[in-house]
């Protein structure tokens, strides 16, 4: 069995095994307590597929998407934790804590920043980000406050926090955020206005199509009112 791979560990009525392929190989305890364990991570990706196959009849896996091309013409992939058959649903689970002294995660936290921006490379109809529940002493829930601190990076991703139950069928997925507007849709737009103005009546460009103007103007608005 190679190293990297994730050996079950199985511990009953005080004699330990492993498992290798479909045998249980006694161990001593020693050894069982060096077998590697499934990081919590993995666990809490397994669990969330499992929720939504019972909850919403959705079967999501892991896939492989591109996100972008590298000046070579060489595709950009990522794995996301959760995508439909047909690719219309990618999402990714992320589960953080308070620190022990109760403070923000802000080093370990901003990996959901990074799925953040690879959500954003993907062309679906629903985007979402699943984070753990986790309470501080003061009452505070982390994916809330995390939504306090970076909403500004979610556009159209919307937000769930997952709370645990007794077992997954008691388990509940709470919406914390809705999907919003595209950043970057200001900003093409603010791109091709300031192009039309430039170029207008150049041989480059004679006419600017007033009802694209008009649907560029409007999306920078949508912007505006909705920061100020």
């Amino acid at each position: 069995m190679h190293s990297h791979q994730f050996m079950p560990r199985i511990k009953s009525f005080e004699v330990y095994y492993e498992m290798e392929g479909e045998y249980m190989n006694e161990i001593s305890p020693d050894r069982f307590e060096k077998l590697p364990r499934e990081r919590e991570s993995t666990r809490f990706e397994k669990r969330v597929r499992k929720s939504f196959a019972l909850k919403m009849g959705w079967k999501l896996s892991k896939e492989t998407l591109e996100i972008g091309r590298n000046d070579d013409g060489t595709p950009l992939l990522h794995e996301f934790d959760l995508v439909s058959e047909d690719g219309t649903i990618v999402g990714e689970c992320k589960s953080y804590k308070w620190t022990k002294s109760g403070y923000y995660p802000q080093g370990k936290i901003s990996t959901a920043n990074e799925a953040l921006f690879y959500l954003s490379r993907v062309n679906a109809e629903e985007k979402f980000l699943i984070l753990k529940e986790d309470v501080s002493s003061k009452g505070k829930s982390l994916p809330e406050v995390y939504i306090s601190r970076s909403s500004g990076l979610m556009d159209d991703v919307e937000v769930y926090k997952y709370i645990y139950g007794s077992n997954v069928e008691n388990d509940k997925l709470a919406k914390i955020r809705s999907k919003g507007k595209v950043w970057y849709h200001k900003l093409v737009a603010r791109d091709f206005l300031d192009f039309s103005k430039k170029e207008k009546g150049t041989t480059r460009l004679t006419k600017i199509d007033e009802e694209m103007r008009s649907h560029l103007q409007r999306i920078i608005k949508a912007f505006d009112t909705s920061v100020s």
